[in-house]
């Protein structure tokens, strides 16, 4: 590994609270090492067995989940995202969605025994763990509330919501159009007039995929 590997790793929720050269103690020790991937590969599918952790060191990664109606685009993972959770330590052992490399990047797969060893030497790293874990059913109660609420403009609003992460209002879409009107289950039509209804109320201003949310969550 790099340092830039171990730096990544120190920004994980993982190892939140730990400093670096405790990780590259215990990355040493249990010989953790990174994988390459070229843009558009698949990291991790639903045929994927899943045997360890992973978290991005470099690059990022987009999450898709298979549905009749194609692949439905989730989220975007950066470096120091860990994923691979739900199926860890699941009785059929298996990657519940797909993570494509959005472009070249790294990942640290930590594998399942030397996840346990870790957890046993070092609790904080289990409450990492839960928290992580937590956060994770919050952000999927969110997405079930995009999808179902009945008005476009509210169900826009909440998937706005949810890539606020510092309280500033200011969001980037990480989609093109036709992706989020597959997310949120709305026709394009529907989806720009549901932008123009938050837009002429003063909930929010756009430009292109910049998105200002005008009661941010810090002000609220």
């Amino acid at each position: 590994m790099r340092d830039s590997d171990f730096a990544a790793l120190a920004q994980s929720s993982l190892f939140y609270g730990m400093d670096t050269a405790l990780i590259k103690k215990i990355v040493e020790a249990e010989k953790i090492d990174v994988a390459d991937y070229r843009k558009y590969e698949v990291i991790l599918s639903p045929q994927s067995p899943v045997t360890s952790l992973a978290v991005i060191t470099k690059g990022k990664a987009d999450v898709y989940k298979s549905t009749d109606k194609g692949d439905l685009f989730l989220s975007i993972l950066a470096p120091g995202s860990v994923f691979g959770m739900a199926g860890l330590f699941y009785g059929n052992g298996v990657f519940i969605n797909t993570v494509k490399a959005r472009e070249d990047c790294k990942i640290a797969f930590i594998a399942k025994d030397s996840l346990e060893r870790i957890f046993a030497a070092y609790p904080a790293v289990v409450t990492n763990y839960i928290t992580v874990l937590s956060q994770k059913i919050h952000y999927l109660n969110q997405k079930i509330g995009n999808l179902t609420s009945p008005l476009p403009s509210a169900r826009l609003m909440a998937y706005l919501r949810s890539l606020e992460k510092d309280g500033t209002g200011t969001v980037t879409l990480p989609v093109s159009i036709s992706e989020l009107s597959r997310v949120l289950s709305l026709g394009r039509t529907s989806l720009y007039a549901a932008f123009d209804e938050l837009t002429e109320n003063g909930q929010i201003k756009r430009t292109g995929k910049q998105i200002r949310i005008l009661n941010p969550k810090g002000n609220e």
